[in-house]
Order: C-alpha cells, then structure tokens, then sequence
C-alpha cells in the first residue's frame, strides 16, 4: 500500500514546566516565570499563564476517540526538534479517490498539531492525504477546523472541540468535499 513510506517520528516526548529562576538560579523578570522542556531541552520561557498541554493528552485523546468510533486508519507523526509536533490520522476505511487517471489516491485525514515552544497553536482541521508521485501531500479544508492559544485552561476548551472536530468528519463531509478532486 502506497501508505507504508509514512513518517513515525516519536511524537511522545518526555516534557516538564519548571520554575525558571530556579533553573538558572537568577531572578526573572515578569512573564518569563517558567520553561517549558522537552527531551531535556529548554524550548520556551512562558509566563505563569501558559497552558501546557501534553502530546499525550492532545494526541492521544484524539486517537482513543477514533479507535472508539470504530475508525481504521495509518498514522503519520513528525517531531520537529523536540518542538512541534504533527500527528495525521489518515482514515482507510474508505475507498480512496483516484483523480489524474488513476494516477493520484486521495484519502481523508484528521491532523492535529501541537507547539511546546509557542509558534503553533494547538490546532486540529479535517484534510485529504494525497499521494503524488510517492509523496504525500496534505491538503487541508479549513473551515472544519479549530485553533487553541496554549492558556491556563486550554486543555478544557481542546476535548470538546477534538470531539466536534470528530462529528463534523463522521457526518460525511468526505464524500461531499472530495468530488472537488475529481474535476
């Protein structure tokens, strides 16, 4: 299957908040309370208001939730140093839309991306995964999506939007979007 050349970085990465003057042992100026780590690495000095959500938590909700409706699909992850992250769930459970004379496959995906150095919003949005010459190309609709500021109760705004994320694609949009492809 044109899915086994897929990108398994290690997106689970260990990660901990720690004071930041107590790290470097110097006072800190308001704003720049605390450091975000990850794999050992200081990637983010954050305010006390920074909401930090694991991989774990974002990432692996959105798995059980996909495996709880029943949802095959091949899963695609990229770890960019330890700082951004990118999970896409590509579902199988379809057929996949040929387009170019049969030349490209096209398959739904769900992506989810989270930052722990702040230059990405906590996101998720429904896509196709597209094969091209052996490549895979993301192509995303945004206007099934959402978009989260890592604040204090982020977490708390990410499940119900994972969820409504979810209902939204279950309820066929696939079908619907993907006869854009074929013109």
């Amino acid at each position: 299957m044109y899915l086994d050349n897929l990108r398994k970085d290690d997106v689970y990465v260990n990660t901990a908040i720690k004071r930041f003057n107590l790290l470097t042992g110097m006072p800190n100026r308001k704003g720049l309370e605390t450091a975000d780590i990850s794999n050992g690495k200081i990637v983010n000095v954050v305010s006390e208001n920074y909401g930090h959500l694991t991989n774990q938590d974002f990432f692996g909700k959105a798995e059980s939730m996909l495996k709880r409706e029943g949802l095959n699909y091949e899963r695609q992850s990229i770890n960019r140093d330890d700082r951004s992250f990118v999970v896409d769930f590509i579902i199988t459970d379809t057929e996949s839309l040929t387009v170019h004379q049969g030349q490209d496959k096209i398959l739904p995906l769900l992506r989810f991306v989270n930052s722990y150095d702040g230059r990405e919003r906590t996101s998720g949005h429904f896509g196709f995964y597209r094969e091209v010459c052996s490549n895979g190309l993301h192509i995303a609709k945004a206007d099934i999506h959402f978009s989260i500021r890592h604040t204090k109760n982020c977490s708390k705004l990410v499940l119900p939007k994972l969820r409504s994320l979810l209902t939204t694609f279950l309820k066929n949009d696939y079908y619907e979007l993907s006869g854009k492809f074929s013109n």
